[in-house]
């Protein structure tokens, strides 16, 4: 853990497959899950959210997970919207977000600025339907 938050981590563990073998494996798999929410989601007029919630003690190192965040940013689905969670936290001290430097959970300031983000998805969806509606 100590050397995975100082950018060194090593090529063992569920970390490392998850980077490196995990994900890239099942991108067939997530393209197909994802294809079936958006078509859901158009068959029920409804829009869904999907918050890419970065591991809170490794907020200092991005690079980790650049391919993963790559992966659903690239993704231009309509009912989709896709929040970088690492986007909320620019500019911060990740140490101050986190539980504990072994736990990868959110604190309860994390916890603020996330829901802060999505109040500001949803306000602004309902923005625009109201607007829609106007018309």
């Amino acid at each position: 853990n100590t050397l995975k938050r100082h950018n060194l981590a090593l090529p063992i563990g569920d970390f490392y497959y998850l980077e490196k073998i995990g994900y890239p494996e099942k991108k067939m798999q997530l393209d197909k899950l994802i294809s079936q929410i958006d078509s859901l989601n158009s068959i029920y007029e409804i829009r869904s959210v999907f918050y890419l919630m970065p591991e809170y003690n490794l907020l200092d190192n991005k690079g980790y997970f650049k391919e993963y965040i790559e992966y659903y940013v690239s993704k231009k689905l309509p009912t989709i919207t896709i929040i970088n969670g690492f986007d909320d936290f620019k500019g911060r001290n990740g140490q101050d977000y986190m539980l504990s430097i072994h736990d990868g959970h959110p604190n309860s300031q994390a916890h603020a600025i996330i829901a802060k983000s999505l109040e500001n998805i949803f306000n602004s969806s309902k923005s625009n339907q109201n607007h829609q509606g106007s018309n």
